[in-house]
């Protein structure tokens, strides 16, 4: 990031200043190249085709300090004859400064991130469980691994279960479909997934479910397409659970509700709004801390 910060200087210090340039400060300066960074970073992303030798993009960081390129190109002119640059200043003030806020901003998304966990692992629910072995060895037994499950297009479901294959080829791994049936016959959704030869391994995958026309779906779990060229199988399953959430809004809104004070809930549910106007009438029992 150093070396990038010194490139987009460079790309404005040329000679050719005159008089009527403004000397901007050091401390608007950082401001100003911090900026330059992350609109660099920015274009190189989203427009990676725009021309590197245009230096439109920046104008309007400088109208934002009241200054002009001109200005930064005459004030790094400036700094570059004396025996004490503060270009170098500059440039590790403004990386520290990034470094700083991009500590923050990390530090706060993980938050947020461990927020959602708790508000959807709130509304989690097992739906489905099956604990015991069921063996299956060859194409035609692979059925016996399905289940029914009630399903509810506002909630997420995902499968997790143990697994062992034992099989006559030399391969590693197993690719194989993971389906969902309608209770009609109709294929609802497939994804592919991996089973492993290496002793025994768990698989977990979600079940869509939106786009369902009953109540119901049959879930196969070992499912390949008829013209697929599967060699002899025999695999073991066992400990098969099926999880289900609400979507992240439901679940937030559930979250709230624990949260809140019940009767303040119900008083606010049942509040009557004035003839004369919008506002509820209703006062708020205390302020909070």
């Amino acid at each position: 990031m150093r070396k990038i910060l010194f490139l987009i200087i460079g790309l404005f210090l040329v000679v050719g200043c005159n008089n009527q340039n403004k000397r901007i400060p050091d401390e608007k300066l950082v401001s100003i190249v911090k900026e330059i960074f992350v609109t660099n970073a920015y274009v190189k992303k989203v427009q990676p085709n725009l021309f590197s030798d245009t230096l439109d993009y920046f104008k309007p960081i400088f109208a934002k300090y009241g200054y002009t390129i001109d200005d930064l190109r005459y004030t790094l002119y400036k700094m570059s004859m004396r025996k004490s640059s503060r270009i170098s200043w500059i440039v590790s003030a403004a990386l520290d400064s990034l470094n700083h806020e991009f500590a923050g901003l990390k530090y706060y998304k993980n938050l947020y991130d461990r927020i959602e966990q708790v508000i959807m692992s709130e509304s989690q629910d097992t739906v489905f469980e099956r604990a015991e072995m069921i063996k299956l060895e060859g194409q035609k037994k692979l059925s016996k691994a399905d289940f029914v499950l009630k399903v509810d297009t506002n909630r997420i479901y995902s499968v997790r279960f143990r697994y062992k294959i034992d099989s006559v080829s030399s391969g590693q791994r197993l690719r194989t479909q993971i389906a969902t049936v309608d209770m009609n016959g109709k294929l609802v959704s497939t994804n592919y997934e991996y089973y492993s030869r290496e002793g025994e391994g768990y698989l977990t995958f979600d079940i869509p479910v939106k786009y369902a026309k009953e109540d119901s779906l049959r879930v196969k779990i070992l499912y390949f397409p008829p013209k697929a060229n599967i060699p002899y199988v025999r695999i073991y399953i066992d400990s098969v659970q099926v999880s289900s959430m609400l979507g992240y809004s439901d679940a937030r809104n559930l979250a709230l509700r624990r949260r809140l004070d019940y009767d303040f809930l119900k008083m606010v549910n049942n509040v009557q709004l004035k003839a004369d106007c919008g506002t509820p009438d209703i006062v708020p029992l205390s302020t909070p801390n």
